[in-house]
């Protein structure tokens, strides 16, 4: 069953790819980028007629410190940026590359992964990662598979050429 949620997901993240880059040919950047993000929060919004995800959202959530809603928004300011940054990839690069650039995607995990490790190290309270040598080699074996998979798609798209 999760196999059937990750192929899809996959499908769905490429197909989104192909769209987007369809329509920064047609289209300005910021104009293709403005219509995606409007497209998006139109189609979130129908996740509010779900009773469960409508209770979820309303919930008085915890207020929480400075500090933490500071790096909060620090995060989601990065985030910003590499999704920006990743959107100007899609609209300036050939349509044969939009593998790579989706196939990239999986390096998040990581960085993600040795920011993972620092903070369980330095904060354990904060970041309530377990650090076990199962967990590591879990997690690396994981990272080395994305790794195998992005130099196999590089050679495969070099080897064409």
């Amino acid at each position: 069953k999760s196999f059937v949620f990750s192929a899809s997901a996959a499908f769905l993240f490429s197909l989104s790819f192909v769209l987007m880059k369809s329509l920064y040919l047609e289209l300005p950047f910021w104009t293709t980028l403005i219509i995606s993000r409007v497209g998006a929060f139109l189609i979130s919004l129908l996740f509010l007629f779900d009773q469960g995800v409508r209770a979820a959202v309303f919930q008085k959530k915890p207020v929480f410190k400075k500090k933490t809603g500071i790096i909060f928004l620090a995060n989601q300011g990065v985030g910003t940026l590499a999704s920006l940054l990743q959107n100007w990839a899609v609209a300036i690069a050939p349509m044969g590359y939009l593998a790579f650039i989706n196939a990239l995607e999986g390096t998040r995990y990581v960085f993600l992964f040795g920011l993972s490790i620092l903070l369980s190290i330095k904060f354990p309270k904060i970041a309530e990662e377990k650090v076990s040598k199962e967990n590591i080699l879990q997690k690396t074996v994981a990272i080395l598979i994305i790794i195998s998979g992005l130099v196999l798609l590089t050679i495969s798209v070099f080897s064409q050429k």
